[in-house]
């Protein structure tokens, strides 16, 4: 339901403020609900990631606009890359009558076999409605 922008690169010595646009260096807390369809509580899984990877979209050259966090190891609360390292990329491009939206992720580590044992299809669910809410955002700004 939200995110929580930690720190970000510094472009010049002046600003101390975050700014909410990511950009490449961005570290973030997603604060996560594993069933973002319920209405009842819940309690927010805190997941710690940094931007890679920011592309602007070239409508010139129709090469989509694309971002990729990964998890932050470093940061309280990470794990060891070893136990678990996720990757996550996004592409936006326009497309006729509005935009196509691509999501996927890669996972590592030995981690992996129990969040897919323990959450494989609730992710699976939870990217799905990502993608979707994703896609109505941008055409709803365009």
């Amino acid at each position: 339901p939200r995110v929580t922008i930690t720190s970000q690169p510094a472009k010049d010595d002046s600003t101390t403020e975050l700014s909410p646009i990511l950009q490449k260096g961005t570290k973030m807390t997603f604060h996560v609900r594993m069933d973002p369809t319920s209405d009842k509580p819940q309690k927010a899984n805190d997941t710690q990631l940094m931007v890679t990877e920011l592309e602007a979209p070239n409508p010139e050259t129709n090469t989509p606009g694309r971002i990729v966090w990964v998890s932050d190891s470093e940061a309280p609360g990470g794990f060891s890359p070893s136990l678990l390292t996720a990757e996550r990329e996004h592409e936006i491009k326009d497309a006729e009558g509005g935009c196509e939206v691509r999501n996927w992720e890669n996972q590592i580590g030995w981690l992996v076999y129990a969040v897919k044992w323990m959450y494989g299809k609730r992710l699976e669910a939870n990217f799905d409605l990502w993608v979707q809410d994703l896609k109505r955002f941008v055409e709803e700004s365009q």
